[in-house]
């Protein structure tokens, strides 16, 4: 892909001067996730599997996760506005997304986080 790159008022017909843009300088979508639990239980390691299985279906090797155990940090719960766990924010791509309960149903998790279209493809 190239650009032609053209000074502000500088005629059409004047000296155009090429930029060429490398394929592996294109930015690459990468998803992020924040998995909020209340401590470690079968229902948030459950629901982590489950995120885990979605992303690979539907963004393989696309993604992080990172799991916020809100016992030890209470203050992200009120700052974050969380009041049921395990809750799932998908941070990237933006807008912010969000995703409440162990993920059991997959079409609502796909839904919810805004990965149906990705998973058609």
């Amino acid at each position: 892909m190239s650009v032609t790159v053209r000074k502000v008022g500088q005629p059409e017909s004047g000296r155009h001067r090429r930029c060429d843009l490398k394929k592996s300088s294109r930015r690459k979508i990468r998803f992020k996730f924040s998995v909020y639990i209340a401590r470690p239980t079968e229902e948030s390691d459950a629901a982590l599997a489950r995120l885990r299985n979605i992303c690979d279906e539907s963004i393989p090797k696309k993604y992080d996760i990172r799991v916020i155990d809100l016992s030890k940090n209470p203050e992200l719960a009120r700052d974050h506005q969380i009041v049921a766990t395990p809750a799932v924010f998908r941070t990237l791509p933006t807008p912010v997304r969000r995703s409440i309960g162990d993920l059991s149903r997959k079409d609502r998790a796909l839904l919810g986080l805004n990965l149906k279209e990705v998973a058609a493809d």
